[in-house]
């Protein structure tokens, strides 16, 4: 009799739709996160190194990224960002070709495309701007 009873639910239309449903879901949450796919952002342009100089450049960039969906789903995307060493860059304008390097990336994320392909920048030396103390105020 329970047997019976167990065999007409498991038979029931409702009863397989939904254990078709959980299975199907099971399967696909298994495959996706295997599935390589591209993301596009938009990253900073970060200098290092840059003390006493004052630099002009555009504030970030495109990339594209691909990878596995799980890697990309917890990737910091915050922390990415094109850094560029400004030892390298002397006084005036430099062209600064962008290097896939210089772009911080674990080896399961891989850099497809990026724009620009090259930044302009200007250097400047960094003027002191604090204002000079008279002395003869304090003597008094």
């Amino acid at each position: 009799m329970i047997t019976s009873t167990l065999h007409k639910s498991l038979r029931s239309n409702i009863t397989l739709k939904t254990l078709s449903l959980i299975f199907g879901f099971i399967v696909w949450c298994m495959l996706s996160e295997y599935q390589t796919i591209t993301l596009e952002q938009t990253i900073p342009v970060c200098f290092y190194g840059a003390d006493n100089l004052t630099i002009t450049a555009n504030e970030d960039i495109q990339v594209t990224l691909s990878g596995k969906r799980s890697t990309l789903y917890w990737f910091d995307k915050e922390q990415l960002a094109l850094h560029i060493d400004a030892h390298t860059l002397h006084l005036g304008h430099n062209i600064i070709s962008i290097t896939p390097k210089a772009i911080f990336l674990p080896e399961t994320i891989k850099l497809v495309d990026y724009s620009p392909s090259a930044l302009a920048v200007t250097v400047e030396q960094k003027i002191d701007t604090q204002p000079e103390i008279d002395q003869s105020i304090h003597e008094h």
